[in-house]
């Protein structure tokens, strides 16, 4: 979703703080945020983010898969390395063979060593993707947060709401998206 995150946060913030206040400034804060939007309702927008948000979930969880495979494969890669290492010093004492054509087996034993550091590289690239995903991931969840409070708040003023505070199921939309909301912000609490 090609939308400034951060920017819809403060309107929300903005607009609910108004509300909240009850002062005159809640129509401006509701026009501010109509306009950023645009054509889009704040339902419409919390519904990408949804399924952006569990996109970024889903990616997330493919990059932990792809660290811990590539932890395993490090941690073989090294076993074979240090197996490799003994079998040429054992096989060389046995053998006799002098410290310089040992020292020739060395240039395998830095390619296994360098790949290994490769390994490494690329296992701390994914690590820092991952810490990205979570930043993102919360910005996101705040930016939840925010549309549910915003969504029950405009259903309060337009007194669409029961006698326990909650969305009336005469307004199915409505009751659906904070469910949703609801879920998503439940999973992301659970990954």
């Amino acid at each position: 979703m090609t939308i400034d995150k951060q920017k819809l946060q403060k309107l929300l913030w903005s607009e609910v703080a108004s509300w909240k206040a009850d002062c005159s400034e809640w129509k401006q804060s509701a026009e501010a945020l109509g306009e950023f939007l645009g054509e889009k309702t704040v339902e419409e927008v919390a519904l990408e983010l949804l399924a952006e948000n569990e996109a970024l979930r889903q990616s997330v969880a493919e990059h932990k898969a792809c660290i811990a495979s590539d932890n395993e494969l490090f941690r073989e890669v090294n076993l074979e390395c240090n197996r490799y290492h003994s079998v040429i010093v054992a096989v060389g004492q046995l053998l006799g063979i002098s410290k310089e054509e040992q020292d020739e087996e060395e240039a395998t034993q830095e390619e296994l060593v360098e790949a290994i550091n490769e390994l490494w590289g690329q296992v701390h690239g994914m690590q820092e993707d991952l810490d990205e995903y979570k930043s993102e991931h919360e910005v996101l969840r705040q930016v939840l947060v925010s549309s549910h409070e915003f969504i029950l708040n405009d259903a309060r003023t337009r007194h669409m709401c029961d006698e326990t505070g909650q969305v009336s199921p005469l307004f199915p939309k409505r009751v659906g998206i904070l469910a949703a909301i609801d879920a998503a912000l439940g999973q992301g609490e659970q990954s």
